[in-house]
């Protein structure tokens, strides 16, 4: 059982459910009504799906590169087998599908396709210049996005900030995370960024993504301040007090950490510390219902 949570990344599902969770109160104007709709839910079980199905196929077909990357990690082949573990994957997928279509044709159809190239991204879009990174934060923006394509009341234009937030965070740290893991890419012939055009250029590359998160958040949240009345303006006050000290002050430490960042550990403490801003851009969400 614990073989299999460490495949399915449970960390990394908790925040897609928490995620969703959030931006349905958060962002919808009847909350509560949300909350007690069954297709809701079922949503947010569909997106779970899917993502630990593509994660699956992603150790199913990494096998060999993580073997060499980080061989105390590799679970498919040894706690797992590789029948199992195919198994599990085309059985979620179908369910995953199945259950979107109660809520929408429209819906399920698009999961489909999500996990059709959540295969050909594990096959062949990872190994290849930007274009697996990209997919990848589309696949985490649309956690978000989804929700307004199943119930449009939802406020599109923080819908948006949320969503292209994620995508950038995303892509960011699927950089680092090739920077990495650049060892076995380059002896499995991977053409990832950082194998390509090498460590130098990549972190320019992270230079520009950080700078734009870094004044993306700084302008959002400056904006907050004139949502409200004189009233209400302590609350954005204290939404920008928060972005300053656990998005933007960590995103210029992260950006220092990035300049002396030499050994393949420093990229590795990048991408905790990329994640832990993401989790924080999202729990920035609160700041919307007071």
């Amino acid at each position: 059982m614990m073989s299999f949570i460490r495949l399915i990344r449970l960390p990394n599902i908790i925040i897609i459910v928490f995620t969703q969770v959030l931006a349905g109160i958060c962002l919808h104007p009847m909350a509560l009504g949300l909350l007690k709709d069954s297709h809701f839910w079922i949503i947010i079980l569909s997106t779970v799906m899917t993502a630990s199905a593509g994660y699956i196929i992603n150790d199913y077909l990494d096998v060999n590169i993580d073997e060499i990357n980080k061989p105390d990690k590799v679970i498919i082949g040894t706690s797992i087998k590789r029948k199992h573990a195919i198994l599990i994957h085309i059985t979620i997928s179908v369910i995953a599908v199945l259950l979107m279509a109660i809520v929408s044709y429209k819906l399920a159809v698009l999961v489909l396709v999500i996990g059709l190239l959540l295969i050909k991204y594990s096959s062949t879009f990872k190994k290849q210049i930007l274009i697996g990174n990209i997919f990848v934060s589309l696949f985490c923006s649309m956690t978000i996005f989804i929700l307004y394509l199943w119930n449009s009341t939802i406020h599109f234009n923080h819908v948006v900030a949320y969503s292209v937030f994620a995508f950038i965070t995303t892509l960011n740290r699927e950089i680092i995370k090739d920077t990495e893991d650049i060892k076995g890419d380059r002896m499995q012939q991977c053409q990832t960024f950082p194998v390509v055009y090498g460590i130098n250029k990549t972190k320019n590359l992270l230079y520009i993504l950080n700078a734009v998160i870094l004044t993306a958040s700084i302008i959002y949240f400056y904006q907050l301040f004139e949502r409200h009345d004189y009233y209400y303006k302590h609350m954005d006050y204290a939404a920008f007090a928060y972005a300053l000290i656990f998005i933007i002050a960590p995103m210029f430490y992260m950006i220092f950490k990035l300049i002396v960042a030499r050994k393949v550990t420093e990229f590795g403490y990048l991408s905790k510390l990329n994640k832990l801003i993401m989790l924080s851009g999202i729990l920035s969400i609160l700041f919307l219902i007071l």
